[in-house]
């Protein structure tokens, strides 16, 4: 991701407190399945301002370790969850690269599959340096149906990066992982997501005419609506994957 395309994403999630489309009470769905299996120690990849896995280890009383690139996580959330949540700044691939032991029994990886390479990557990971029987909460998209070339063109993105939803399983047990449960992100969740993402950026630019981004961003998330509204209401899924390794 480039530094313009981070800074984008970055305005374009200030209104929301997680970066993914799942509703609040679908995330907390997960965490009660999660709990079910007594966690003590959870790892989140990819984890952002912290507030998704606060929300595991508050609700589930047990100790979490976050992932994230140097400068992505906020000073003011590490203020806020740092007494409860380590968080460790450094590349998702390398840190299990060097991970000697198994020190978590329990993952989440919401939205940022791409931390460790990609859905399939992730999952094999995880399998590697989880114990038997571990709990992994996986955020990821899908496609609900094959994408349009004008819609991949739209997004700057490529076909290969998603698969379909029954892809997704298949390759879970294809590791002989077992799929415990899924939720998707309902057409009133994506809305609220996208809608709330754009008005971010429409305001940052509202509000910042003379930023050496602001036509950049303007003009970039028109075009990002468009192509929602288009094809993507359609096209794009994303769901809550509940796996045990």
């Amino acid at each position: 991701m480039s530094d313009q395309d981070f800074r984008f994403s970055e305005v374009g999630h200030r209104y929301l407190e997680y970066a993914n489309p799942m509703s609040i009470a679908k995330i907390h769905a997960s965490i009660a399945l999660m709990g079910q299996y007594k966690p003590r120690h959870i790892l989140d990849i990819g984890a952002g301002n912290l507030y998704l896995l606060d929300q595991f280890v508050s609700t589930l009383d047990c100790d979490g370790t976050a992932l994230e690139l140097p400068g992505v996580t906020s000073d003011e959330a590490k203020q806020r969850y740092g007494k409860k949540i380590t968080l460790i700044e450094t590349d998702a691939q390398e840190y299990f690269e060097s991970l000697s032991s198994h020190p978590f029994d329990a993952a989440i990886c919401m939205g940022a599959t791409h931390a460790l390479g990609g859905f399939k990557d992730c999952l094999r990971t995880l399998q590697k340096h989880l114990p038997p029987a571990s709990m992994i909460i996986l955020g990821e998209g899908y496609w609900k149906q094959k994408p349009s070339a004008a819609y991949i063109e739209a997004i700057g993105g490529r076909e290969d990066e998603l698969m379909l939803h029954h892809e997704n399983l298949q390759y879970i047990e294809s590791l002989h992982m077992t799929p415990l449960w899924f939720s998707a992100a309902s057409l009133d969740d994506w809305d609220h997501y996208e809608w709330q993402y754009s008005r971010a950026i429409e305001d940052f630019v509202q509000q910042n005419p003379t930023h050496p981004q602001s036509d950049a961003f303007h003009a970039k998330i028109k075009h990002w609506r468009n192509a929602v509204w288009k094809w993507g209401r359609d096209t794009m899924g994303f769901g809550i994957y509940a796996v045990r390794t």
